[in-house]
């Protein structure tokens, strides 16, 4: 389980055991030398409608600005049926695998969508796509948490 954080009063605690990450060659993050899978911005510092500002920029599919967040789901079908979407679009240089990311004994800092989008008073739009299951990794997945991966 991640650490014990309170953002404006967004818990970050509340993350399963285990999530899934879907990655491909588009994908949006960085590798780091060890391991570590970064998220496209480098931002860390945020005052409170800062942060309501990048999850809805991370929310809007038609936003082309780097997220400082990278998306993970906990239903692994869902997971699978979002990597094995990637293979209908024929565009064969995507290889879409499955990240398994074990939380247990992280530091990762992870916010269930739906309570970002209640709690920051998020309006729905029509470019805003997330489901149920979908949480937001702020800044980085560490390597030791990324226990397996599968390539659909």
């Amino acid at each position: 389980m991640s650490t014990d954080n309170t953002f404006w009063g967004l818990r970050d605690d509340s993350l399963p055991p285990e999530l899934y990450r879907v990655q491909h060659t588009g994908s949006q993050n960085r590798w780091s030398a060890q391991g570590d899978l970064f998220s496209q911005s480098s931002r860390w510092r945020f005052n409170k409608p800062a942060f309501r500002e990048a999850v809805m920029q991370h929310l809007d599919w038609s936003s082309r600005e780097d997220s400082c967040f990278l998306s993970v789901f906990a239903d692994w079908r869902h997971a699978h049926n979002w990597a094995s979407s990637y293979l209908d679009r024929s565009r064969p240089y995507i290889r879409p695998s499955i990240l398994t990311v074990s939380t247990v004994c992280s530091e990762m800092i992870g916010f269930r969508v739906v309570d970002l989008v209640e709690k920051l008073c998020i309006a729905p739009h029509p470019n805003f796509r997330y489901s149920a299951d979908e949480y937001l990794i702020w800044g980085l997945i560490p390597q030791a948490s990324i226990t397996g991966r599968e390539f659909v």
